[in-house]
């Protein structure tokens, strides 16, 4: 039996595409996460097929960057968009 990531119980059948849900989950302890397998799903998926933006407020005006990957390896692409406090 394989164990659940997420918590769900009968009211999110009558939520769930109706208004937004607030889920608890345990995505976050999968393998499938770790920073291994996101740098293989980077390098892997199409980078035309997404986008790597930073949006925030600086000096008082809205910001919208658009990252470019381009030659960069998986790893290099998390080490570029993760904080330095959480590296």
């Amino acid at each position: 039996m394989s164990e659940s990531i997420l918590t769900w119980d009968e009211r999110y059948k009558r939520l769930w595409g109706n208004q937004p849900i607030k889920l608890q989950h345990n995505l976050h302890t999968s393998p499938l996460f770790s920073e291994d397998k996101l740098a293989q799903l980077i390098e892997a998926y199409p980078r035309e097929a997404y986008s790597i933006v930073h949006v925030g407020i600086k000096d008082g005006k809205r910001i919208w960057r658009e990252g470019d990957t381009s030659g960069l390896s998986g790893k290099q692409v998390i080490e570029a968009i993760t904080p330095a406090a959480c590296g």
